[in-house]
This record gives structure tokens, sequence and C-alpha cells, in this order.
């Protein structure tokens, strides 16, 4: 029993850092990551087991680590195995949702020691803040970003279901039962109703839970914390307008700060979104069309998110019109970020001769990574801007991308996936039969 009251108090710790991540997210999603990664072990140890004899290990955000079987390096995989002339490979993912590069390269040591790859494949910079928007005034980037990843987010919560419900089952129901008879014995007890919420939260008791934390903020108007927790549960239980609802009632209340207020004027692109995911493109561009861009990279990606809409509609011309201007606001180089981040990484693998395949994102011009890294024989450059782009003429956007993480692309669908793997696997083939 000792044991279950220990598993339910790290229970309660992690969903308490799930609240504080509304308010601190990109700790948070660091922290859920995590968690993610445990399962994505398991499937890596597996390939490894089989005895695979060339090891190719992936590298980036959720557009590498999400997925499962269907993800770029599951299929990566399955394409070099089907077309390598007889060598044998292993591909590790070691995808992390929701990190810039720098959280990237700062585990590549550690990453290189483990799975002794032989080579390196890298996707990676989409998070990482435009030069423009990194000041000392700055204060959630992540915020920013973390509207390009609702979808994410949503499959991190929802994934914890099964482990959340194990503990659950284990606590049998003990500190949701106890909260209950302490709040029946202190009805005004604001603090307990509060626990019984985030308890209730981390049980996906959702009506539950939205009525507890509504009954703690009446008894204590004043309270903070109630009320982020309230935005955490519409958020991840896929009610983004109810979200941004909550959220304004913090700032009716006097108790928004500054992230939060920052959440809210960049609430029309996460609820654009939302809409897009679910067919609702009318939706979507009403909430575009209420933001305010406050800088190039904004308008940019603003302008690349309706180019998105426009090609879930069919329409090319308008898609093509609205990237065209898009490329004129945004700068055609990598960020100072990114480019320290892939400088430090051709360093460790230099110093471990391993060869780097550099990945380009779908649609995205390739030639910033080839300014950046030149004509090297040990770095192997991918370009995904033609082929996406023909086969996005060919077929609907929602063939191969589920959103508009990125603007003008998003994390793929299988079959979108399996054009990015088939690409990047050509570049290996010829880079590994080359030498």
């Amino acid at each position: 029993m000792a044991r279950v009251r220990e598993e339910w108090q790290r229970l309660a710790l992690v969903v308490f850092g799930l609240l504080l991540a509304v308010v601190l997210l990109e700790a948070g999603l660091r922290i859920a990551g995590l968690v993610f990664l445990s399962v994505q072990e398991r499937r890596n140890q597996l390939s490894l087991r089989e005895g695979h004899t060339y090891r190719v290990l992936c590298i980036g955000e959720s557009t590498t680590a999400l997925g499962g079987g269907d993800s770029y390096p599951s299929q990566l995989e399955r394409s070099l195995n089907a077309r390598g002339k007889g060598v044998s490979f292993s591909v590790i993912n070691r995808g992390l949702p929701a990190v810039t590069t720098d959280v990237i390269v700062g585990q590549l040591e550690e990453n290189l020691a483990r799975y002794r790859p032989d080579v390196v494949v890298a996707m990676m910079g989409i998070n990482d803040p435009p030069d423009a928007e990194v000041t000392d005034g700055q204060r959630l980037t992540a915020f920013v970003e973390a509207f390009r990843t609702y979808k994410l987010l949503r499959w991190i919560w929802l994934g914890t279901r099964a482990r959340l419900a194990s503990w659950r089952r284990a606590a049998d129901r003990g500190t949701e039962e106890a909260l209950a008879r302490r709040v029946r014995d202190n009805p005004h007890d604001a603090a307990a109703w509060l626990e019984l919420g985030l308890v209730q939260m981390g049980a996906h008791e959702h009506a539950e839970a939205e009525a507890t934390l509504r009954h703690a903020i009446a008894l204590d108007p004043t309270a903070q914390t109630p009320r982020v927790a309230l935005v955490q549960l519409y958020w991840f239980s896929d009610r983004p307008e109810d979200a941004r609802r909550a959220a304004e009632e913090l700032v009716d209340a006097g108790l928004a700060n500054d992230a939060v207020r920052d959440w809210l004027r960049h609430a029309p692109a996460t609820l654009a979104t939302w809409y897009a995911q679910h067919g609702r493109l009318d939706d979507a561009e009403r909430e575009l069309q209420t933001f305010h861009p406050r800088t190039p990279a904004e308008r940019a990606y603003l302008l690349r998110t309706l180019g998105s809409l426009a090609r879930m509609r069919g329409d090319q011309a308008s898609a093509e019109d609205y990237l065209r201007r898009a490329d004129a606001l945004a700068s055609d180089d990598l960020s100072e970020r990114t480019r320290r981040s892939y400088l430090e990484m051709l360093r460790l693998l230099e110093a471990s001769g391993i060869p780097l395949v550099a990945v380009q994102y779908p649609v995205r011009r390739v030639e910033p990574l080839r300014r950046l890294l030149g004509a090297r024989k040990d770095v192997w450059i991918v370009d995904n801007e033609a082929v996406f782009k023909e086969a996005l003429r060919q077929a609907p956007y929602a063939e191969y991308f589920v959103d508009t993480f990125g603007g003008d692309f998003g994390h793929t669908t299988p079959q979108g996936a399996h054009l990015l793997a088939e690409n990047v696997a050509q570049s290996i083939l010829a880079g590994l039969f080359r030498q």
C-alpha cells in the first residue's frame, strides 16, 4: 500500500507539472516528451535486437517523433531494408516533441554513445524562434511555437490515459475518496476542491473535474491556479474554444500574467489550426482574419497558414500566391540558434567519424542548409521542396499533412511520412554506396 501511495504522489506531481505547463509550456512539453520517449525507446530496442548491421539515428522534434509505426523513421527502416541491396538497416527514432535545436543537439553525445549509429539523420529548426523575435523582453516563445502543435499536445495528454488509469485502479480511488470526504467535511475549503479537481483531471474525469474546478473558483475568485487548471482541462480535452474563454476569464479577473495575454493574442492561430483539422475551413479563415501579427516572421506564418488552407480547398493558385508573399517577408536563412546547433552537431559528428544527413522540411527551400553546411563528403543534404510541392499539386493537402504546424506544412499523415522516408532513404543509399 505504501508503494501505491508513493506512485499516486508521483502522479500528483505529474498532474501539477502538466498544470504549470500552461504557464511554462516549453518546460512542460519537455517533461511530457520524456514520458513519450519511454514508449519510443521500447520500439528502438526492438529494432536493435533484430540484429541489423547499419544503424541510422533520426533526431528532430515532433515531425520526427510522432507517428509510431507510421512515423517517417519507421517507414525509413522499411524502405532501406527493401532497397538496401543486402545491407541490413536499423533506424532509431530519437525525436522529441516540442523542443528546439539546442535541446536536440544537447542530447546528441548521449545518443551517440548509447546507439553507436553509422549515420545521423537530422530534420530540425522549426521550433527555433526567428532572430527578430529573440529579445530581452521575450517571455514565452514556446507559447508561439506551441500553437502549431495543438494536435501533438492533445496526443501526449491522451497518450497518458493507460498509465493514469493503471495508477488509478491501483490506488483504488482512495485519494479521490479521501478528498471527497474532505470537501464534504469542509465545503468551503477551496484548496481541497482544487486538489480534487486535479485528481479528477488525472483520471480523465473531465466533466467532474470541470465542475470541481468551477466550484473552487467560486469559493476563491482571486486564486489563479484553478483558473489555469481549467484552461489546461479544456485545452487537452479537445475544447480549445472553451480554453480561450477560460483564459479570457483570467484576464477579466485581473489574474492573467504576460504569458496568458500572449497566449490570447495568438489564440486565433491556435483555433484556426483546430478548425482546419476538423474540416471547418471557413471558421479557420475567420479566426486568422482576427490575428494581428507584429513581426515579419508572424506575418509570414499567417500567410503560409492561409496558403495551407487554400491548398485544403484545392485552390492551388491562391496557395502559391500566399506562399510567394510569405517567402518575400521571411528570411531565407536559418535562425542563429539553428545555425549554431547545426555547427555544433557537425563538430560532434566529425569527432566520431559519423556522416550527417541534413533534411530540409517539406516544401521548404534547401538553399539555407546548403549555404551553411557547404559541399562536404560527410554531409548529405535532402531536398524536400520539389517532391512535396509536386505531390500537393496532384493530391489534396490532407493526403500528406494532418495540420498546419509549420504554416506551409504540418505533421505528416502516413502517406506524407512515406514520401519523406523515401526521399531520405534515397539520400542515405546514395551516400552509402558512394563511399
